[in-house]
């Protein structure tokens, strides 16, 4: 094969961004004619259902693991949104908050009103134009009389925040003491900009606030993070906007925050509770890999043995998407091919050792009693749940059921 062919193979298998056309287009929860639901909804449906049947002003929490497919999934919806006529505002919010460090609800304020504004000028004829109370009159006047800056551009405060702690710490002080006049504000400007989209034609808008779920921190504050987002995501009057929002959250929130409902995408069921093959999930999943590889691409790589090798990684995988794809790829960088079964054997045996470093004493128990019961609600330490969500150490399945099982990494474990 050759260099290129494979450059082109890895980077397809990359779990960490979405691969146009192929994700948006193949929807894994409308692969039955059956209407066999492999995670227990259509997602994007659900999710989009939720804002075609409501008034405009609704709000909802998306969370997964990562690499689970979540991005693949917000896409549809704005896909949906814009064939209705919305006018979507994508947000990255990892251009804009730092991940590692506790997040407040300015970082988050900040990067939807900035956002909005962006997309909403984009439209002929339409002028963001606040009044002097505004939103962003506000912060202006702050960072003029307060922070010294005499001329002040909101595009470069709202981008340089993200890498200037200083910065970002003043900002978020000044808005948490001024905390109700600037959330007013905000909501005030959102309703403008959302009637003035209603004005020239449109539906509304619809925000989409993506990659939040990475906000984990680091060693050192990690609880101090965990706190910080527990509080924003538990208070509905922080996250409802006079137009519709959809919001990622980190997944350790789905144990946390019982005020406001979190919806999390699920593993592909591979095996069923009793460990039995799930035939109608492996098959979905191979249709993923040959999405990216074809199967004359498989064969080259695999030789003829090559189905087997690749239901081997799926199997492996536990219907996690990242993982399967994580290991394809180091087989396609393999210098000799076909690569051989103990070739795939040694790459399964690295990410079961990744695994096996994130297992200490303390959560052996959970692991065998996640595994026997397939549910987490007998875990009554809310930080080991954390760990065990967070780490990817246990797989969420939905079906007609929702169920917990480890991933096949830690099947050692089970013993």
């Amino acid at each position: 094969m050759e260099k290129q062919l494979k450059k082109e193979l890895y980077n397809l298998c990359d779990p960490y961004r979405i691969s146009y056309p192929i994700d948006v287009n193949i929807n894994i929860d409308e692969f039955y004619d059956d209407h066999t639901l492999l995670r227990g909804f259509n997602w994007a449906e659900k999710l989009f259902d939720h804002i075609d049947f409501g008034e405009g002003d609704t709000f909802q929490l998306f969370t997964g693991y990562s690499g689970s497919g979540k991005t693949t999934e917000l896409k549809r919806v704005q896909k949906m949104a814009e064939d209705e006529n919305y006018l979507v505002v994508y947000i990255n919010s990892d251009d804009y908050i730092d991940m590692n460090s506790e997040v407040g609800i300015s970082d988050i304020y900040n990067s939807i009103i900035y956002s909005t504004v962006i997309e909403v000028n984009k439209l002929d004829d339409i002028g963001a134009v606040f009044t002097d109370e505004g939103y962003f009159e506000r912060l202006k006047n702050f960072m003029k009389s307060e922070v010294n800056i005499s001329e002040v551009n909101i595009q470069d405060v709202v981008l340089e925040m993200k890498g200037t702690p200083t910065l970002r710490q003043q900002v978020r002080q000044h808005i948490e003491d001024n905390f109700s006049k600037y959330q007013k504000d905000i909501k005030q400007d959102l309703a403008k900009l959302n009637e003035k989209v209603k004005n020239k034609g449109k539906t509304g808008i619809l925000i989409i606030l993506d990659s939040l779920e990475k906000n984990k921190g680091i060693t050192s504050n990690y609880d101090e993070v965990i706190k910080a987002s527990e509080v924003i995501f538990s208070n509905r009057d922080n996250l409802s906007m006079p137009l519709d929002i959809i919001y990622t959250v980190p997944t350790y929130l789905s144990e946390r925050v019982r005020l406001n409902h979190i919806d999390f995408l699920p593993a592909i069921k591979v095996k069923d509770k009793n460990g039995d093959p799930y035939e109608k999930g492996l098959e979905a999943l191979r249709m993923l890999v040959s999405s990216r590889v074809s199967e004359d691409n498989q064969k080259e790589i695999f030789g003829d043995d090559y189905k087997n090798q690749v239901d081997k990684i799926i199997k492996f995988s536990g219907g996690y998407v990242r993982e399967l794809l994580e290991i394809l790829r180091m087989a396609i960088i393999q210098k000799n091919y076909p690569v051989k079964s103990e070739i795939v054997d040694k790459l399964i045996q690295n990410e079961k050792n990744s695994f096996k470093e994130l297992v200490n004493s303390d959560i052996v128990k959970e692991l065998k009693e996640v595994h026997e019961k397939k549910e987490i609600s007998h875990i009554s330490d809310i930080s080991i749940k954390d760990q065990l969500l967070t780490n990817h150490l246990i797989l969420r399945y939905r079906n007609s059921d929702l169920w917990f099982d480890l991933h096949p990494a830690l099947e050692e474990f089970t013993k």
